[in-house]
């Protein structure tokens, strides 16, 4: 079974190449560029959704005393989303708010790759790896 940093990275990695494709894009204002805007606005958000309703939740159970770390990996998502909305309202001059985006994931997911998922891997038992590796999987 692959490990729960391997899942995650992963998804960050391609979360990462699809920021970089539609900044490369956006000036272009065309189909393709706001399929691809679209594309990371979904893949983001069910990304969101699966660390906050199974990674976040369970590690909220299993290590209450980091509700401050949670919080904060939970605000960097809003402040995510808010960011989307923006670059979605005004697409062809919204380089700055996807450079803002592509810096607060790129802290986030390393934050993330390096201590959370680090700690998930080594404190939960097979069930809960189990679960988390099982939802990942399908909706990632």
């Amino acid at each position: 079974m692959k490990t729960i940093p391997e899942i995650m990275l992963r998804d960050h990695a391609r979360l990462h190449n699809l920021i970089q494709e539609v900044k490369h894009k956006i000036p272009e204002d065309t189909k393709e560029s706001h399929y691809l805007f679209i594309k990371l606005k979904w893949n983001l958000e069910k990304h969101f959704f699966i660390e906050e309703k199974v990674v976040f939740h369970i590690f909220s159970k299993l290590m209450p005393e980091e509700s401050q770390e949670l919080s904060n990996l939970l605000i960097e998502h809003k402040s995510a989303l808010l960011l989307l909305q923006r670059i979605d309202q005004d697409f062809k001059n919204s380089g700055n708010f996807l450079e803002q985006l592509d810096k607060l994931l790129t802290a986030h997911a390393n934050f993330e790759d390096k201590i959370l998922y680090q700690r998930l891997e080594q404190q939960l038992s097979k069930e809960q790896k189990k679960l988390i590796f099982d939802r990942c999987e399908k909706f990632l």
